[in-house]
């Protein structure tokens, strides 16, 4: 969950037998009760095989931005990616999330349980710090990852031309 600022929060679930997240918001300025907005636009990975996705919130320079960190763990080798959305159109509409994912890393091969990750995006930059966990048969241990500087301008001039 994640919160938009104003009362609302935005939510992803995933979806058992999907590949997808499903998408609820709740806006006090419509009424009391979460809304079932649909499921995102963006490829989560083979059915039962999702890791749960993190929301961070970035004001950035007024403008409010929801990135969701995720692990596809039915890649070869599995994947953590962040993609991105303006809060004010993702309140309506799951279909909203840019259509660019961006890889943040590849887990190493052999780790077929990697994710939970969560991360922080200091002073409202795009740039998070995060850290993910990878997990083998045997053992997990926790690893330090940023948010790619070079897809951030890209990023910007796609969110608001």
């Amino acid at each position: 969950m994640v919160n938009l600022g104003g009362g609302c929060f935005l939510v992803l679930t995933r979806i058992n037998d999907g590949t997808t997240f499903r998408q609820f918001v709740f806006d006090p300025s419509i009424d009391s009760n979460w809304h079932d907005i649909g499921s995102t636009n963006f490829t989560t990975g083979s059915a039962n095989n999702e890791a749960p996705p993190w929301l961070s919130f970035i004001n950035y320079q007024g403008v409010g931005i929801v990135a969701c960190y995720y692990t596809r763990r039915d890649t070869t080798p599995p994947q953590l990616n962040v993609i991105f959305g303006l809060a004010k159109d993702l309140l309506t509409d799951s279909s909203k999330w840019l259509s660019g994912i961006i890889n943040i890393q590849n887990y190493p091969s052999g780790y077929t349980r990697s994710g939970y990750q969560s991360f922080y995006h200091p002073i409202n930059q795009f740039k998070g710090i995060g850290c993910c966990f990878e997990c083998s048969s045997s053992y997990s241990y926790p690893k330090i990852v940023f948010t790619p500087e070079s897809d951030m301008v890209n990023i910007l001039n796609t969110l608001m031309p």
